[in-house]
């Protein structure tokens, strides 16, 4: 077992490629057993058409933590990926939970309905589970003050934290994507009022009543054409509300864009990054005000 760990060899193949090759050659077999299971497990890891050695023989597990979100989120099962939360929250932060897992696993999701391996339709039932494990681990506490955690709370500068009125975008999964950045943003201090999207489009009559809020989040998965789309609306709100900023996150793909390259905060990747454009434009914001009494 020792020696399965330290060549990357699950136990079991060590024990079966043993019997195996000695079955095949014979005392010869079994000397040769590790380093041709070895040679078949690095094959699988670096050419895909034979990925399978790597899963059958391997140590590493045969999907990611984003893909296994990903997997329970797209069957439905909240208290599975709760239960699988609850491991991974031993080792980590909550934020770094939903960086790591829960974003990219709602990314995986958009993936595939971009390519068709997944019906659009069930993005709902995605979401709707992505939103019932937010709601059980918004009450999480971690265990350790000090694990490593995205750095949200470091900035140019620190102001007290204000109020921010957060809206969801148009997409399937964005609602999950909202309801996630609103609640880092509460734990970072911020006073946060969730509106429904149909407040953002002025539908039904609904107005958008800042209250005492200087920053408006839209907050989705977003790709180049849904992120243009979203910087007219900030304008138009930045219009509206001359006092405010609007903030736009996050990326639907990780990789950079190409061909909007005037697209600056729309494109947002991280909520990390969010919170860190938050920051920049409260800053601005009380510069701004300084200048003007002054």
């Amino acid at each position: 077992m020792i020696y399965g760990r330290s060549t990357g060899l699950s136990p079991v193949s060590v024990v079966v490629a043993a019997l195996f090759w000695t079955w095949i050659w014979g005392p010869i077999g079994l000397v040769l057993s590790m380093p041709l299971t070895l040679m078949l497990v690095v094959l699988g890891r670096h050419v895909p058409a034979f990925a399978f050695f790597d899963i059958m023989l391997g140590d590493r597990p045969a999907l990611s933590p984003a893909e296994t979100f990903y997997q329970r989120a797209l069957g439905g099962h909240a208290e599975e990926a709760v239960e699988q939360a609850e491991v991974l929250l031993e080792t980590r932060s909550l934020a770094t939970y939903y960086e790591e897992v829960v974003l990219p696993g709602l990314r995986l999701a958009a993936a595939d309905v971009d390519r068709g391996a997944v019906e659009r339709s069930a993005m709902r039932a995605i979401c709707d589970a992505a939103k019932e494990t937010l709601v059980m681990l918004a009450d999480h506490i971690d265990i350790d003050a000090h694990v490593a955690a995205p750095d949200v709370a470091t900035g140019p500068g620190k102001l007290e934290q204000g109020e921010v009125i957060c809206f969801p975008g148009a997409g399937p999964l964005d609602a999950a994507i909202a309801m996630m950045g609103a609640q880092l943003l509460r734990r970072e201090g911020y006073t946060v009022r969730e509106q429904s999207r149909d407040r953002l489009r002025g539908e039904g009559g609904e107005i958008i009543d800042l209250g005492d809020a200087e920053i408006i989040c839209i907050l989705g998965l977003f790709d180049p054409r849904a992120a243009s789309r979203m910087k007219r609306v900030a304008s138009a709100l930045e219009n509206r509300f001359a006092s405010s900023r609007v903030i736009i996150g996050v990326a639907r793909n990780v990789e950079p864009a190409i061909g909007i390259e005037d697209i600056d905060t729309a494109l947002l990747r991280t909520f990390s990054d969010v919170t860190h454009a938050i920051q920049l434009a409260r800053l601005e914001l009380a510069s701004g005000a300084g200048t003007c009494d002054s």
